[in-house]
């Protein structure tokens, strides 16, 4: 597992490289290792990232509420989300221009309105993905400006998968993925 300080990293590294950047349009490779590909796919264009942040070895990407001239937003859309993201061993995420060749084992590529693509790469794909709507979990949006609540909620979402996974081991957890309750 990547350590606090090398997760803190990325983070910054990320609010510096993609905050205010709308994401255009998703490619995913393999999937097992995220919550709801299809929902990565039908919810993720349109938004744009409003901040990036930590908690404990997660990070969680705050999302807008769909906009975009050809996008209607629809399925809960018009309310903002977040896409919790954890690195596991060997994850990877950082910006990429989209003409570059993808690295082995990109499994998630994010089109930014910038000519960039944000690039998941995990070669053992031991991290996690999930997107979190407020509908859905509970855990997403909360008042702008309210740290201590999204801090709380993105706490909360974090205990429940690390508790779902010592609950059914690692490895059933990976395979079978994470169903909020």
């Amino acid at each position: 597992m990547p350590e606090l300080p090398e997760v803190e990293t990325v983070a910054r590294g990320l609010r510096q490289a993609i905050l205010g950047r709308r994401i255009l349009s998703v490619k995913l490779g393999k999937t097992d290792f995220i919550d709801d590909p299809t929902a990565l796919e039908q919810h993720l264009p349109g938004r744009q990232i409003e901040a990036v942040e930590r908690y404990g070895k997660f990070m969680l990407l705050r999302l807008s509420a769909v906009s975009g001239e050809n996008r209607v937003a629809a399925n809960g859309d018009a309310a903002p989300a977040s896409l919790l993201v954890h690195l596991g061993m060997t994850g990877q995420i950082a910006p990429s221009p989209a003409g570059q060749p993808l690295e082995k084992h990109t499994h998630v590529c994010l089109l930014l309105d910038d000519g960039r693509e944000l690039r998941y790469t995990d070669a053992r794909r031991f991290g996690r993905i999930a997107y979190l709507t407020k509908e859905r979990t509970g855990f997403a949006g909360g008042a702008r400006g309210s740290r201590r609540s999204c801090w709380t909620r993105a706490r909360c979402a974090a205990s429940a998968i690390s508790m779902r996974m010592k609950a059914c081991g690692k490895r059933r957890f990976i395979q079978r993925g994470w169903e909020p309750t």
